[in-house]
């Protein structure tokens, strides 16, 4: 009788490996999913022309221009960027009054 409990049925562990092969075939499709839907186009538009894009030292330099100057963001609705520092004093004295 022992050695019968200790004996673990060949036929319990098919469900199991069924589960498993299932949830790996649904990940693979779900991965090949997101492969498709990503923006991959822009990537090889931008390798085929030569254009290599910014570096970061570049960015940089763009996001402080943009962040300490004054420009237009959109000039048909009249929308306008100024400087973090002006908008932070205009703030804190509206917040003042």
């Amino acid at each position: 009788m022992a050695a019968n409990s200790s004996h673990s049925n060949g036929s319990s562990i098919l469900p199991s490996v069924l589960v498993g092969f299932a949830t790996i075939v649904v990940f693979a499709l779900i991965v090949l999913l997101a492969n498709m839907l990503s923006d991959n186009g822009k990537v090889e538009v931008a390798q085929e022309s030569g254009d290599q894009p910014p570096s970061a030292a570049d960015l940089r330099v763009q996001e402080a221009e943009t962040l300490s100057t004054y420009g237009w963001v959109d000039q048909e609705k009249g929308t306008v960027r100024i400087p973090v520092e002006q908008a932070t004093e205009l703030v804190i004295e509206e917040l003042n009054h």
